[in-house]
């Protein structure tokens, strides 16, 4: 007859043990940041990162425009407080972007076909805020500025792929390139995957340019601004 009581005593201790080691969470909210106080030991961090751009005019007379890819490179340094969902973020990087216009014919060229090819390069200074709303995922918002550092205008012949023009749009640029990026990333252990879309706020253009009889330049101060999206991967140095 004792070996009941004894059963139930030792089901009771097992089960009082395991309720001491079990935490309970009140909410999603808890276990949220349970989860990721485990992954976050640092609250200051960078992050080297690469990957690809697809940019693009949008605005004015723009349908003749075709995006091209680019690339992306540069480093963020984060700030996490610890226990809440928002990080801060501020980088240094380089963008390549590239745009081309739609082959057209030219009778003056003896009905060959024209292309042109716009390549511009800046120095990017992203400040960005980041919301964590799940584990391992953020929503990122924030400014960019753009410092341009080269620019170049291409006009080849399809046919031969020969090259009629090769300039510098330096000139007829504006030196510094505002937008507003968001995006959403995605971490996998010190792996950070990142797509964003950078949405250009003014105008590339600073004055009208130079013509000739086949140049898909624009024929006036057009509204165009430069849009792009980027893929990264980027590595967290510290956790």
């Amino acid at each position: 007859m004792k070996k009941p009581g004894i059963i139930i005593l030792t089901m009771s201790a097992c089960l009082s043990l395991s309720a001491q080691e079990t935490p309970v969470y009140r909410n999603t909210e808890d276990l949220f940041q349970k989860n990721e106080s485990q992954r976050w030991h640092h609250p200051f961090n960078f992050k080297p990162y690469f990957g690809m751009a697809l940019s693009r005019y949008v605005g004015g007379n723009t349908g003749d425009f075709l995006p091209k890819p680019g690339i992306v490179g540069g480093v963020d340094f984060e700030y996490h407080k610890y226990q809440t969902r928002w990080a801060w973020a501020v980088g240094l990087g380089y963008s390549f972007r590239s745009t081309s216009t739609k082959t057209r014919l030219y009778p003056s060229l003896f009905g060959t076909h024209v292309k042109v090819i716009y390549k511009i390069g800046y120095i990017d200074v992203p400040v960005m805020a980041h919301y964590l709303f799940a584990t391992h995922w953020r929503l990122k918002a924030g400014v960019l500025l753009g410092f341009r550092i080269h620019s170049n205008v291409l006009e080849k012949i399809t046919e031969t792929n020969y090259l009629l023009k090769d300039e510098k749009l330096d000139n007829d640029l504006q030196p510094v390139d505002l937008s507003i990026p968001v995006g959403v990333s995605y971490e996998w252990n010190n792996l950070e995957f990142d797509l964003r879309y950078q949405i250009g706020l003014n105008n590339m253009f600073s004055r009208q340019p130079v013509f000739d009889e086949y140049d898909f330049y624009f024929t006036h101060r057009p509204s165009i601004r430069h849009s792009w999206f980027t893929l990264t991967v980027g590595y967290r140095i510290l956790q």
